[in-house]
């Protein structure tokens, strides 16, 4: 009872930590998952803060030498290395993780390059259309003869 009150009482602590150092993403996950990695005894709560605080920069960098945005960056990064939390028992023992977390960053920057150029491609097209409307209404202006258009009405009259 006085591990679970201990648990608890650092899962606090690490919250208040959390929120003041780390990115929205990363502590609320964090919060989530204490309770089951507390319960555990600590030490994997310190492998990942250990890994976290080793790569981090460099994961980011890594990451926003190709998206250009240090915000998706960042984003990317922290999702990679969740990602490797969440399915590290599924790696071998022996496993590089440096270059399995580089791997999943590597796989998100391209998903998140093809939709952008999908969405780059998309503006394009809309952009094309409405060149062509205008460069259309354009010539429909240029060739207009407002005399000829009302000559047959003002006869008429």
């Amino acid at each position: 009872m006085i591990y679970v009150c201990l648990c608890f009482y650092l899962m606090d602590k690490c919250w208040k930590i959390l929120q003041e150092r780390w990115t929205s993403r990363i502590y609320v996950y964090l919060y989530r998952r204490f309770d089951s990695i507390c319960m555990k005894g600590g030490s994997e709560i310190y492998s990942f803060n250990q890994l976290f605080t080793d790569y981090k920069g460099r994961f980011v960098h890594f990451a926003n030498t190709y998206v250009g945005d240090s915000m998706v960056a960042e984003d990317i990064a922290i999702e990679s290395l969740m990602y490797y939390w969440e399915n590290r028992g599924k790696l071998a023992s022996d496993s590089n993780v440096p270059a399995y977390i580089l791997t999943v960053i590597k796989h998100k920057c391209l998903n998140y390059l093809r939709a952008l150029q999908v969405r780059m491609r998309g503006h394009n097209e809309v952009g094309d259309l409405q060149r062509r409307v205008v460069s259309e209404n354009i010539r429909s202006l240029e060739l207009c003869d407002p005399q000829h258009l009302f000559a047959g009405e003002i006869e008429k009259l």
